[in-house]
């Protein structure tokens, strides 16, 4: 994960002691270490995302180059999409 940083790839920002600073989101982290820790477990909080919330996922996903968390995301994101457009589709019938 971190071999892309460590390489000099990247300009990397350090404190007054020559730590690396890894300015990222911290929440989608969170997700993304709880994958780490347990692939075959998958949170179900994606139930809830929006296209929004799944784009920034990916965003970090890349930057960290999590590619088989990659293809996860995007299926559970293709599975809420389809979701979400047949609850609306479903709304519309309801009020015609």
């Amino acid at each position: 994960i971190f071999h892309p940083m460590l390489s000099g790839k990247f300009d990397n920002k350090k404190d007054d002691q020559g730590f690396i600073i890894i300015e990222r989101d911290g929440k989608i982290f969170d997700v993304l270490l709880k994958w780490l820790r347990n692939p075959e477990q998958i949170d179900n909080r994606f139930d809830y995302y929006t296209e929004y919330q799944f784009e920034e996922l990916l965003d970090e996903i890349d930057f960290y180059q999590l590619n088989d968390f990659r293809k996860i995301v995007e299926e559970k994101m293709k599975e809420q999409v389809k979701k979400s457009s047949n609850l609306s589709y479903q709304i519309i019938e309801e009020y015609e």
